[in-house]
């Protein structure tokens, strides 16, 4: 209900709700602290480690009024966005074999795929886990499940999700299909590799380290000569306005991982530039070992402990 109300109002909530969390979870800012650090050394102070972790907690409460605010046609949240390379998004569609737009999980990255979508483009999405899923909840559980972390994937998608997970070998083959109707489909770039992943991860430099990632964008790209463009949403500095950036096209040629590592760098330096957007990684250290930018060691629960005391 917060969502509908008037912008100021809405993201004002969300940052007092943030600011108080911030306040009262401890553990949670130490281990942003502790993140930075790991990633980054000495390279903020303790102050900034501080500010940063206060701001990923507040884009973390903004991204759900986002959420909220892309529902029915998108006008309450595409009033409040600055679209940098739109023309590229048409750009590429004029070469008549759509494109794979390539995110991260980054400012409001749950709406960055739908909110695309919602500005007039026939986009597909691929993800980790049906939309239908979730925890099992009573009714007003599962409508504020919803609300919060399906429809922002679902809303203003041309088609259904394509849905990737260990025994879905078809990823491939759904999002070829896609493109061949000259659409677009998004995928995020930096996910972990699960246990059991049937594709193939490697390692690329990322984040002053080695990340395990799975190249699967431009390896699809390849496949259909679509080019792939890098999408980031993330929010400005008055909290109530989001940035969509868009990079021109690149055109897979030669081994699809040298275009990865191409995407992949524009990701890490969006990442330098505002360490508060990257929410997910910085707030669980699991997420980082699984990336392989931090080891077992480091992340332990005795080291956590030592580097607490």
């Amino acid at each position: 209900m917060v969502a509908f109300l008037p912008a100021p109002i809405a993201y004002g909530v969300a940052l007092l709700r943030s600011d108080i969390q911030f306040r009262l979870s401890g553990d949670q800012r130490r281990q942003i602290k502790y993140s930075l650090e790991l990633l980054f050394g000495d390279r903020y102070s303790p102050q900034q480690r501080d500010q940063i972790a206060r701001d990923c907690i507040r884009n973390v409460s903004c991204q759900a009024i986002d959420a909220v605010r892309l529902l029915g046609n998108g006008g309450a949240l595409l009033g409040r966005v600055e679209v940098h390379g739109r023309e590229h998004l048409r750009e590429a569609l004029a070469r008549g074999k759509g494109a794979v737009l390539c995110s991260a999980h980054f400012g409001s990255e749950r709406s960055c795929f739908s909110l695309v979508g919602a500005l007039g483009f026939r986009i597909s999405i691929i993800v980790r886990r049906s939309i239908e899923s979730g925890p099992r909840k009573d009714k007003l559980g599962k409508l504020l499940y919803r609300l919060r972390y399906d429809y922002p994937l679902s809303t203003h998608l041309h088609h259904p999700t394509i849905v990737r997970n260990s025994r879905n070998y078809g990823v491939a083959v759904q999002a070829v299909r896609v493109l061949k109707k000259n659409e677009f489909v998004g995928t995020m770039i930096d996910g972990e590799v699960w246990p059991g992943d049937p594709s193939k991860p490697m390692k690329f430099d990322f984040l002053n380290g080695k990340a395990i990632l799975v190249p699967g964008a431009t390896m699809i790209a390849q496949l259909t000569g679509a080019p792939v463009l890098v999408v980031l949403l993330r929010r400005s500095p008055d909290w109530r306005h989001l940035i969509l950036e868009i990079s021109p096209p690149i055109d897979v040629k030669g081994e699809p991982m040298t275009a990865f590592a191409q995407c992949l760098a524009l990701v890490d330096s969006a990442i330098k530039r505002h360490p508060d957007q990257w929410t997910l990684y910085w707030h669980e250290l699991v997420h980082l070992v699984r990336l392989g930018l931090v080891s077992h060691d480091l992340a332990s629960h005795k080291m956590w402990k030592a580097v607490e005391n």
